[in-house]
């Protein structure tokens, strides 16, 4: 059988290549999947698994409150919340963690729908055309919740187990304790005395 062709079911687990007769025209794809490992189609699966488990947000589920100072004189719902954040009310002072903070992306998530990039974007419309700037980045919510204990225009969003009686809470998001009011669209919850 040496040097010889085979025909096919005398040797059936051979490669497609090995089966051809000296001179043979090599068939379409031949010489692709020759190169490929037995297990290639399973890696580049379990790739792409990772891959996109490893770019979902951090802690989906994760709580925030919205904090401003406790003497302020209005406190706004969600939807004027929602337009401090995006420049559209120049009354607050917005401060914004860090972009790269998992808190961050899940509060713009719930409260302006927008995505890092998304924002992103609107910023750069925003600061191109001299309509406003994008809110101040704070490096770590205890920074946001002191900063905001000392302007009464601050507003912030932190997570629940930052807060201290110096801020006043006036929306809180994915808190299991929280109730009805804990989901976006819905009255802020009110503070506990």
């Amino acid at each position: 059988m040496t040097g010889e062709w085979s025909h096919a079911g005398d040797d059936d687990r051979r490669h497609p290549m090995a089966t051809q007769p000296p001179g043979a025209a090599i068939p379409l794809g031949a010489r692709r999947r020759a190169g490929r490992q037995p297990y290639g189609a399973a890696i580049r699966c379990l790739a792409f698994l990772i891959t996109a488990w490893l770019t979902m947000p951090a802690m989906a589920a994760e709580p925030f409150v919205v904090i401003v100072n406790p003497q302020a004189e209005t406190t706004p719902d969600l939807k004027g919340i929602r337009d401090i954040y995006l420049g559209r009310n120049d009354d607050w002072i917005p401060l914004e963690l860090l972009e790269d903070n998992p808190l961050r992306r899940r509060f713009h998530e719930v409260v302006t729908g927008r995505s890092p990039a998304q924002l992103r974007s609107h910023w750069s419309r925003q600061v191109f055309t001299g309509r406003g700037y994008p809110p101040e980045e704070i490096e770590t919510q205890e920074a946001v919740r002191y900063l905001v204990a000392r302007e009464p225009a601050a507003i912030g969003y932190i997570s629940p187990g930052a807060v201290t009686p110096q801020v006043k809470v006036i929306y809180r998001h994915g808190e299991p304790d929280a109730g009805p009011s804990a989901g976006p669209g819905q009255p802020p919850a009110p503070d506990a005395p």
